[in-house]
């Protein structure tokens, strides 16, 4: 049998220990806590850096094709379908890598004949033109990022005459993925409304 005085030693020495394997545990986790937080920073920095340029992208090409809206009055088609626009659009997230997946979730509105300020530019172009107004909301992440400029310059690069005319995009809280939404104009010969289905 231990004396009294060995005995107090090994539990003195079983709690060091203890406390040095918690310590070791905790010391792990928060460098790992740590490694986690500054990844998401770095990303979410990359992601504003790659945002701000689809913005400048984006401001740059609307302002150009309001400035040569009538040198391309050829590009405007003699007929409205709802459901070719709605193709055409889905055709385009599809080129830009955008899928019908749930981690996508893209979805195609069509708005024909939308309200504008009567101090707006396509308040007076709604006076020569019918407007559908197409808005694309989608998801992306660091690996799909690239798909936001892809559709942005499909948009843009299209032949058919397309106004983009607003980007928005929110990052959901704790959440690693972005959401996504362009909204663009269509512009179709006068009296073509009718043939929408």
């Amino acid at each position: 049998m231990l004396n009294r005085k060995a005995s107090n030693y090994i539990f003195y020495g079983i709690l060091l220990g203890i406390a040095l394997v918690i310590l070791l545990i905790r010391l792990t986790l928060l460098g790992t806590i740590n490694a986690r937080i500054v990844k998401v920073e770095t990303s979410s920095r990359q992601q504003q850096d790659q945002i701000d340029l689809v913005d400048e992208i984006v401001q740059e090409n609307k302002n150009k094709q309001e400035a040569h809206l009538y040198e391309l009055y050829t590009q405007v088609p003699a007929y409205f379908s709802s459901q070719e626009l709605k193709f055409k659009t889905f055709a385009m997230a599809q080129n830009a890598e955008i899928y019908d997946d749930d981690f996508f979730q893209r979805e195609v509105t069509v708005v024909t004949n939308p309200t504008f300020n009567t101090n707006s530019i396509y308040y007076e172009l709604q006076q020569d033109f019918d407007i559908a107004e197409v808005t694309v909301t989608f998801n992306i992440d660091q690996s799909t990022e690239t798909s936001l400029e892809l559709m942005l310059r499909n948009i843009v690069d299209s032949e058919q005459i397309f106004i983009i005319s607003d980007v928005n995009y929110q990052t959901p809280t704790g959440e690693l993925y972005q959401e996504v939404s362009i909204q663009f104009l269509a512009f179709y010969e006068k009296g073509s409304e009718e043939n929408a289905n």
